[in-house]
């Protein structure tokens, strides 16, 4: 067995599984997915360490923990259409191809999506559309979304953002309360109007150009 996938059963044992994820689909495609791949050479080998990665421009992959616990908390089903904002350099939107139907990927770095574009096709996932837009502006020609994940902390999640989700959808994000705290909050659209609830408590850094 080869170290980066004994680091990736260590990941999913070690981080994952202690908080209580569940969702078996889930499980499978983080146990499979090369996260080191994602990252710069010089972190490949810190890849799977319990907290974030910074890949660029202010960009990181979340911490395995938190990154699962978003994910499960929106009870993919497997025939959604996916926004991914923020996706740096395709780690989310990886995940996501192999949970969902579709995928449209956002990044405001010309350079991290050009990036994402290269692992995506490393890795043969044909069902993600990456989109170099401003972050906060999402993507209305793919809307509405079953999903929409924000990869990282924002202080608030601009309407017209919730504007493209559809009706029953969710969203998912970090919302950051004050410097030092935060928590993982999950949107819901249910006629028209949109419902919240916090799952988790944790601070990350805001994303700095959302």
């Amino acid at each position: 067995m080869e170290a980066f996938e004994t680091a990736r059963i260590n990941m999913v044992k070690g981080q994952i599984l202690p908080s209580n994820i569940t969702n078996e689909a889930l499980l499978d495609v983080v146990t499979g997915m090369p996260r080191h791949i994602f990252v710069p050479d010089d972190k490949r080998g810190v890849a799977y360490i319990d907290g974030r990665l910074l890949v660029g421009e202010g960009r990181y992959i979340l911490p395995p923990m938190v990154f699962a616990k978003m994910i499960e908390a929106l009870g993919i089903k497997g025939s959604e259409s996916v926004l991914d904002i923020a996706c740096g350099t395709g780690y989310s939107s990886a995940v996501l191809a192999n949970l969902c139907k579709k995928v449209f990927a956002i990044e405001s770095s010309a350079d991290l999506a050009s990036k994402a574009h290269q692992n995506l096709n490393m890795l043969g996932i044909g069902n993600v559309i990456i989109i170099s837009n401003i972050l906060a502006e999402g993507h209305e020609e793919g809307a509405p979304y079953n999903i929409i994940f924000i990869n990282g902390a924002v202080k608030e999640v601009p309407g017209n953002i919730f504007n493209q989700l559809s009706e029953h959808g969710k969203l998912v994000t970090i919302i950051s309360k004050t410097p030092n705290s935060g928590s993982i909050v999950l949107f819901k659209k249910v006629g028209g109007k949109i419902y919240s609830d916090e799952i988790f408590d944790i601070n990350l850094p805001i994303i700095e150009d959302f």
